[in-house]
C-alpha cells in the first residue's frame, strides 16, 4: 500500500486534474453505453475509479497509480485512433498529469 505521504500527493494530483475541464470527459468511463468500447479496451479505466482506487488504499506504488492513469489515456487513443479530437485531448491531459506527476517526484529527490 502507499504510504500516506505518496497516498495523499497522487489524491491532491487526481482532485486537481477534475479541476481541469478538459479531464472531466476521463471522469467516468461507462463502457457498455458505447458500442464496441469493450471489444476493442480490455482494461477500461477512468479517473472516478482511480480515486476510488486511492481511496480504498489499493495501489501500492506511485507506479500502479501512474500505470492507472495512463491507461486513461492509452484507452482513450487506442479506441478513438491517435488522430481523434479525442485522442489529441488524451494526450494534452496525458502531458499535464505526467508534468504534475513529476514535479511530486522530483520534489521527493530533492527532499
Amino acid at each position: 500500500m502507499l504510504n500516506q505521504h505518496h497516498q495523499e500527493e497522487c489524491t491532491k494530483i487526481t482532485e486537481e486534474l477534475l479541476k481541469i475541464p478538459l479531464f472531466q470527459i476521463f471522469k467516468v468511463i461507462e463502457p457498455w453505453t458505447i458500442q464496441g468500447y469493450l471489444n476493442v479496451i480490455k482494461q477500461p479505466m477512468d479517473l472516478d475509479t482511480v480515486q476510488k482506487r486511492l481511496k480504498n488504499g489499493e495501489y501500492r506504488t506511485k507506479k500502479d497509480y501512474k500505470k492507472d492513469m495512463k491507461r486513461i489515456f492509452d484507452n482513450c487513443k487506442k479506441f478513438n485512433g491517435e488522430e481523434s479530437l479525442f485522442s489529441l485531448i488524451a494526450s494534452q491531459c496525458q502531458k499535464i498529469f505526467e508534468e504534475m506527476y513529476d514535479k511530486i517526484s522530483k520534489n521527493q529527490e530533492e527532499a
